[in-house]
């Protein structure tokens, strides 16, 4: 299976041997890693449920967004809590950031999760096949290829990134694909 790997410094950097999302062949389906709420700038853990379930959203959204997507591309939601108490709390801030048809989803209570965290989210997008292979903030378009991350990425580098510098394209854009040359 030929895959692209999503990386964005808007999320924390992965913490373990994984990536921050995975988009298939064909760039339909993007599994989008767990996120904890990790501030990506610090790395620190913010306090409280609260602030936690705030950031592990806007982590997922920064992943899906330079995956080429929205929270409201997402079609399946895990949720992990230690204490599912928290459960109402998970509900309202999904409605301010997700909207209507929401996900499917699960709910799971568990023992522990990484770094102390008290919820963690993960989940799949399904994205239109016209979608970018980059967020159209950033004026990376896919310009007809057949999603390889690999075009996509050398394309936008030949004409945008060759003119401003490495250094200042990493500062001013952030979100970028990793080439896949298996593509």
């Amino acid at each position: 299976m030929a895959k692209q790997i999503i990386q964005t410094i808007d999320a924390p950097q992965a913490i373990g041997t994984y990536s921050q999302a995975v988009r298939v062949k064909g760039g339909d389906a993007v599994y989008l890693s767990g996120q904890i709420g990790l501030d990506p700038v610090t790395m620190q853990m913010v306090e409280g449920i609260d602030a936690q379930i705030e950031r592990v959203i806007l982590n997922l959204k920064a992943v899906a967004k330079a995956s080429g997507g929205s929270l409201n591309d997402i079609v399946k939601l895990n949720i992990f809590l230690i204490d599912l108490a928290n459960f109402a709390k998970v509900n309202e801030a999904m409605a301010q950031h997700f909207q209507q048809p929401y996900p499917a989803r699960a709910a799971i209570g568990v023992a522990s999760l990484p770094r102390g965290a008290l919820v963690e989210m993960d989940g799949v997008m399904v994205l239109d096949r016209a979608t970018p292979c980059f967020d159209k903030s950033y004026y990376f378009y896919q310009k007809g290829c057949d999603y390889s991350a690999s075009f996509c990425f050398f394309s936008y580098w030949s004409e945008n990134t060759a003119k401003i510098g490495k250094t200042e394209h990493s500062e001013r854009y952030g979100s970028y694909f990793t080439p896949t040359p298996s593509l």
